[in-house]
């Protein structure tokens, strides 16, 4: 049960942009305080939490999907894309870690 293993690929890679990042990312240069494009979300949990569990599943979220690697920079030829190694995004609960 529970998803199928994601394709292991290790080393960051970058190549251009596409058209729509390009112009995300100036929308967000032209107004940095933009939340336009942000989705948070705030789930309230009743009971207890196998942190464990949880960091394993946020883990395993971020090494499957590109995209929550993925960064973004000027380089020679314009606008580039690059897509970092899986890291571990926990932050234990209530730190005062900022974005």
């Amino acid at each position: 049960e529970g998803a199928l293993p994601a394709p292991v690929v290790s080393g960051a890679r970058s190549a251009p942009a596409t058209s729509e990042q390009q112009r995300l990312w100036l929308l967000q240069r032209r107004d940095p305080a933009s939340r336009a494009y942000s989705v948070n979300q705030v789930f309230r949990v009743d009971g207890p939490v196998d942190t464990t569990a949880l960091r394993r599943a946020l883990r395993s979220l971020v090494a499957r999907h590109a995209a929550l690697r993925t960064s973004f920079g000027t380089g020679p030829a314009g606008l580039e894309q690059t897509v970092g190694e899986p890291y571990d995004p926990w932050h234990e609960p209530g730190s005062r870690q900022t974005w």
